[in-house]
């Protein structure tokens, strides 16, 4: 009786993988640090439009965070397996214990500016001496990139760095005269530039090195152990992705405009800078610098942050 059963069983199980049934797509629950930034926005939509997750035998569940430290907290808390974030975030909490390797190189260049007001007097970098400029934060990157700045200027210790709490907060005290100039992304700052609001007073990327990473993926180390085949999917899936928004230019300016409400204009620049790293592959000299860019303005501590080798993994990418 039990060996009629199992030939029986066999059977079926023959028979259902002859008409071609196909077994659960494992799931994979990926983080990012915002929901409305065209970057996160494009990929996710086409992956799911195109069905490059699906191509790819991967059912992918999108979970948007605010900021690159929750995403890193709920991959440390094993809800989540891959996160997407600024590169500097994502070394952060890798340098201090997040059990995360960099896994794909995003955006090497999201460009990070001070700006003011369209109106403002400030006409050249020396004009900020005795200034106000607000930051998102003190100990984040807007505080970073900004005293390298002030360094590059001449300028370091000759302006007043104030923290605003947050980035809407930062533009409501430049909008106010709180501040004279903010330091923000130039996505981030996209409406008030081609409003007229704004302007670009100095450019941070005139000032980084010149192999950099501004935006990647890492992943937990167990499911780098437990699970490469799921991630070399993943990684194809999303180069698929990248590739598809770069080819196609009317599509990534339509659902800018209808998703993230851009302007034509704003829609038009942000395509123009938006420019995805082939293959993902990561660049070491650009992790070194980041690394050391992050030791020499205190956010990650010398001698305790792991060689820029022991960050990332090429593993995956083409």
């Amino acid at each position: 009786m039990l060996e009629r059963t199992l030939r029986a069983g066999l059977l079926v199980f023959l028979a259902l993988v002859l008409a071609g049934t196909a077994w659960p797509a494992p799931k994979l629950k990926v983080g990012t640090a915002a929901k409305l930034r065209p970057h996160y926005y494009l990929i996710f939509l086409s992956g799911d439009q195109q069905g490059f997750w699906k191509q790819n035998k991967l059912e992918v569940e999108w979970v948007p965070f605010k900021g690159s430290s929750p995403v890193y907290r709920a991959m440390a808390a094993g809800s989540i397996e891959v996160g997407m974030s600024s590169t500097t975030g994502g070394l952060q909490a890798a340098a201090r214990g997040a059990p995360t390797l960099m896994i794909y190189d995003l955006i090497s260049s999201w460009p990070t500016s001070l700006f003011v007001r369209t109106d403002s007097p400030l006409r050249k970098p020396k004009d900020l001496k005795g200034k106000k400029i607000g930051l998102s934060r003190f100990g984040g990157m807007t505080y970073a990139f900004g005293r390298q700045m002030m360094r590059e200027l001449g300028l370091e210790g000759r302006v007043k760095f104030m923290s605003a709490g947050g980035g809407r907060a930062a533009i409501a005290g430049l909008r106010s005269g709180s501040f004279d100039a903010i330091v923000r992304t130039e996505n981030g700052m996209i409406r008030l530039t081609v409003a007229g609001e704004v302007r670009i007073l100095v450019s941070m990327k005139d000032y980084l090195p010149k192999e950099w990473t501004d935006i990647s993926g890492f992943a937990r180390k167990d499911f780098i152990r437990s699970n490469p085949g799921d991630l070399k999917r993943w990684v194809k899936a999303l180069n698929q992705a990248t590739k598809y928004i770069e080819q196609n230019r009317a599509w990534a300016l339509k659902n800018m405009k209808s998703g993230l409400g851009y302007s034509d204009k704003a829609a038009e620049i942000t395509y123009r800078i938006l420019k995805f790293v082939p293959g993902g592959r990561i660049n070491k000299k650009a992790v070194e610098n980041v690394r050391n860019f992050l030791i020499a303005y205190d956010i990650l501590k010398r001698g305790k942050a792991p060689e820029a080798a022991q960050l990332f993994t090429n593993q995956f990418t083409q």
